[in-house]
């Protein structure tokens, strides 16, 4: 459990294709006093990027039709300071090693600061946004 408040309160944008791992998201955030933004598609996580400033995104590899990398690219294009983690569930045996390779080294090449593996917890959670918006 996190004890000490955040520095400050933060803007997080939230990027995953699981319903579930959103509302994580949402309740690990939002019970620091930070402001949550989700949705389950690249391209919609951009347009909002577009209208409003974010301190923190975290946005799952995989997604469909706008992977994470491609995601992450267009974010860092609209708004260079966002830092952005990466979020995966990439170390399951059942995927190539070549695959998850890939698309990691991809989403290094956008620019992120970090990657969170799933399954994750809540303190996990806002101590990584609160970290990479230092």
């Amino acid at each position: 459990m996190l004890i000490t408040p955040p520095k400050r309160l933060l803007k997080v944008l939230v990027v995953d294709d699981e319903q579930d791992v959103l509302e994580t998201f949402r309740v690990a955030l939002e019970g620091r006093g930070h402001k949550v933004a989700t949705f389950d598609k690249g391209h919609d996580a951009v347009a909002a990027a577009r209208e409003e400033d974010f301190d923190v995104a975290f946005v799952d590899v995989a997604m469909q039709p706008l992977d994470g990398a491609g995601t992450a690219r267009l974010l860092r294009e609209i708004s260079p300071r966002l830092r952005i983690v990466m979020i995966t569930a990439f170390y399951s045996p059942d995927l190539p090693v070549s695959m998850r390779q890939r698309l990691l080294a991809e989403a290094s090449t956008a620019g992120t600061r970090a990657c969170l593996r799933k399954p994750f917890d809540l303190t996990t959670i806002a101590r990584t946004a609160e970290y990479v918006a230092g």
